[in-house]
């Protein structure tokens, strides 16, 4: 609803795959700082 949708199944469908891609690129990073260190 916060974003206007009337279900929360719409926002997940929308906004899903931008999380996840969010997701990875942390993922990533951390990845790539803990290399750094050893």
């Amino acid at each position: 609803r916060r974003l206007g949708h009337s279900s929360i199944n719409t926002t997940q469908k929308t906004y899903l795959h931008i999380i996840q891609e969010l997701e990875n690129k942390d993922t990533d990073l951390v990845m790539r700082m803990l290399s750094g260190l050893s």
